[in-house]
């Protein structure tokens, strides 16, 4: 009666122990196949019979309950050791770099296409626990590397880019002499989070938890695109400072004394072909120029 007890102890311990296998499987991490087979000894343990019945049972399992407490005891040892977690933020990584275009990336491509091919290849074959310490591990380090490579840098552009945007366009005069209402407008309008001149913040970008958590703010395309549009969005926020001051000064009285020039606009659709056509365009735009600084204006390149 003893020997019953006990087995049927370690049948519910094994049963529960059973959980971490699910935990794998949420993670969706490939387990050998001989993991699937392990829930059968537990349960042919379990089923109500004599305890003869039950003890001839454990000797006949026998050697599957030894082999479910060792590949139990595994898996339960990685998952202590954060290895389900790694694991998930290892694809996720290598996700955001196939998505990011990093396969085709001049300097890393080659590195990661490698790494991804391997990658599949020990998760076809189900061997990923059997080398996490080794060749998993080599691949998915070549992918970190090669994401930071690329997000580090326009990460901290972005954030320089962002920020010295920001500072210009409150820096201006004509910004400080707004009303209160009006800045506050131009504040939500280009300067909010989620706004084309918002300073993105630079946060500690060291892992694969904290890349990951960064990408998923900014990404790689959304850096590129930002980045590439930081000087017409400056030049727009400005425009719009320029209209708003002027529409303050005409609301007092005052005449305006700021003018805008958009360079893009002056010489939009020319073509020019001989040096004549570019001294005429050129020296037309400039008298026009002039002439507004004679009148007591003041331009601003917008």
């Amino acid at each position: 009666m003893a020997l019953k007890e006990a087995t049927l102890q370690l049948a519910t311990s094994l049963t529960k122990r059973l959980a971490v296998i699910e935990k794998a499987r949420l993670a969706e991490l490939p387990l050998p196949t001989s993991y699937g087979t392990i829930a059968v000894a537990p349960e042919a343990l379990s089923t109500p019979a004599s305890r003869v019945k039950v003890v001839r049972t454990l000797l006949a399992q026998g050697q599957e309950l030894k082999f479910a407490v060792a590949a139990l005891k595994r898996l339960e040892e990685f998952e202590s050791h954060h290895g389900l977690e790694q694991y998930r933020r290892s694809q996720q990584l290598l996700q955001a770099a196939l998505g990011a275009g990093l396969p085709d990336d001049p300097v890393h491509g080659e590195t990661v296409r490698h790494a991804r091919d391997e990658i599949e290849a020990l998760k076809q074959q189900a061997r990923v626990l059997d080398e996490w310490d080794t060749s998993y591990k080599n691949y998915r380090t070549d992918v970190l590397d090669a994401f930071k490579a690329v997000y580090v840098p326009l990460r901290e552009d972005l954030h320089k880019g962002s920020t010295e945007a920001a500072t210009a366009l409150t820096s201006m005069d004509e910004f400080d002499e707004l009303p209160f209402a009006d800045r506050a407008a131009i504040r939500v309008e280009f300067l909010g989070e989620g706004r084309p001149l918002f300073p993105v913040p630079l946060p500690d970008l060291l892992g694969d938890q904290q890349l990951l958590a960064a990408n998923s703010e900014y990404s790689i395309a959304h850096m590129r695109t930002a980045l590439a549009a930081l000087d017409g969005q400056l030049s727009l926020a400005r425009e719009r400072v320029l209209e708003l001051f002027a529409a303050e000064q005409k609301r007092k009285g005052h005449e305006a004394k700021t003018v805008t020039w958009r360079p893009s606009d002056a010489f939009k659709g020319q073509q020019f072909t001989t040096e004549t056509e570019i001294d005429e365009a050129f020296d037309a735009e400039s008298a026009r120029l002039k002439a507004l600084v004679r009148e007591g204006k003041t331009i601003r390149v917008v």
